[in-house]
């Protein structure tokens, strides 16, 4: 149901939350026998056959990990498929370059790598966001929940020395120049899932915000969205 909703971030949590239960050892000997426990199963085919709790319990972390790298493998679109969106939000001149990324880049290009954009829709959580180093065991952000660190020396250090302090956002939190996703519209489907960056508050339209397409330039359209229609990405810090 919440990838359905566009709501990734809340099914990384989920992942994550399972995985980190999961990969408890038993505590006593009543959880070690619970383990050991033998349920009788159905295969595919038909027959019966038994497997431990912990066998089952593998194979359900296992799926969890699957699932989570498949949040972190970001979707790519067609340039054709993105033109006429692009054209519609910017106004005359030349036309936009063409990206195959679900990105839109107006005339006035980007600084952003794929790779790098790739990183802010990606959902985290397979490394360190500071040294890079693949550990089981990360701490998370409690302010943003979309950044992750092998230990308090690497999230001390992202906060004062990689900019974490100046891009981390509380949930429903935007701020000029940050780059949103689009999601949930159902006047306008074909915007879902396009990435783009906030010009700020909409002034005439209290709860909606300004956004536009990145690489705009003088003379091309912002236009206005309700918050409940934007998602934030990871913090920009993280796109490296």
């Amino acid at each position: 149901m919440s990838y359905s909703r566009s709501e990734r971030l809340k099914c990384q949590e989920i992942y994550h939350h399972a995985i980190t239960i999961g990969e408890k050892q038993p505590k006593n000997s009543k959880q070690e026998r619970l383990e050991q426990k033998k349920m009788l199963m159905l295969t595919p085919g038909g027959e019966q056959t038994q497997k431990t709790m912990k066998e089952l319990m593998d194979v359900v972390l296992k799926d969890c990990q699957n699932n989570l790298n498949g949040l972190n493998r970001s979707t790519f679109r067609t340039a054709s498929s993105l033109e006429r969106t692009v054209n519609e939000a910017t106004a005359g001149g030349d036309p936009p370059q063409k990206r195959t990324h679900v990105m839109p880049i107006g005339r006035g290009g980007t600084s952003l790598s794929n790779e790098e954009i790739n990183n802010l829709i990606d959902v985290g959580g397979l490394q360190c966001d500071c040294c890079k180093c693949k550990s089981k065991k990360l701490l998370v952000c409690q302010r943003c929940k979309k950044a992750y660190y092998c230990s308090a020396e690497c999230q001390k250090k992202q906060w004062r020395e990689n900019g974490h302090k100046l891009h981390c956002r509380k949930d429903g939190e935007f701020k000029a120049e940050d780059l949103v996703q689009i999601a949930r519209l159902k006047n306008k489907p074909e915007l879902n899932d396009k990435i783009v960056r906030v010009v700020g508050p909409d002034k005439n339209n209290e709860g909606r915000y300004e956004v536009r397409i990145e690489g705009s330039v003088k003379g091309d359209k912002s236009f206005s969205i309700a918050a409940g229609n934007l998602n934030q990405l990871r913090p920009y810090d993280c796109r490296k």
